[in-house]
């Protein structure tokens, strides 16, 4: 077989297969992700809330931009500058804290208004925020680590009982899954033609 047309076939193989890993099912969904970049701690977070299934709102005058790590709890008034906004009611499910800290406030935000809180069973959103509308935005703490904030590295996953398909996906200092994917599927391409060309010499 002449090593052009095994190629061609390997990456096409391989475009298929990322294109596999990289898809989601149609849900609503949240995923924050926290790095540690230079001296600071940036999360990232970014999706959408179905509201369908989560009751009436509850105004709100008190939030800011923090995260409480031993109580599972995050939240950020995102570039709004604006402790207002609603509450929905949400019971949680799965994983409870995501380290030992205590609150902490960061030292600036950006994007649109979002908070979850495990232990008091809450999701904090704008008052002008609409069922599935995106979200997008981030919370950073200048000068901190992972331990000076107490968060534990790992993937965390929160589920709304009210809706199964609400769910809050917290990666700190982790690679999300597609990125693995993306270099599972790079390593395996790479044996592949390493084992094609053995063979060929």
């Amino acid at each position: 077989m002449n090593l052009t047309k095994h190629t061609t076939g390997l990456a096409a193989a391989l475009a298929l297969f990322l294109s596999a890993a990289a898809w989601t099912p149609s849900y609503s969904a949240v995923t924050i992700t926290a790095v540690e970049t230079g001296s600071d701690v940036v999360f990232t977070y970014s999706g959408s809330i179905d509201l369908t299934n989560l009751g009436s709102p509850s105004p709100f005058n008190n939030l800011n931009s923090a995260i409480v790590p031993s109580a599972g709890q995050f939240q950020s008034i995102g570039s709004t500058n604006s402790p207002n906004g609603n509450y929905y009611t949400a019971t949680f499910t799965g994983d409870a804290a995501f380290g030992s800290g205590f609150g902490v406030s960061a030292d600036s935000s950006t994007g649109d208004k979002f908070g979850f809180l495990k232990g008091s069973n809450l999701i904090a959103l704008d008052a002008s925020y609409n069922s599935n509308d995106a979200l997008n935005g981030t919370i950073t703490y200048t000068g901190k680590t992972f331990s000076s904030l107490g968060v534990t590295a790992g993937t965390y996953v929160y589920t709304m009982t009210e809706d199964n398909s609400n769910t809050i996906t917290m990666n700190i200092g982790s690679v999300p899954e597609p990125s693995r994917a993306l270099l599972a599927g790079l390593g395996l391409c790479g044996l592949l033609l390493r084992r094609r060309r053995v063979r060929l010499v």
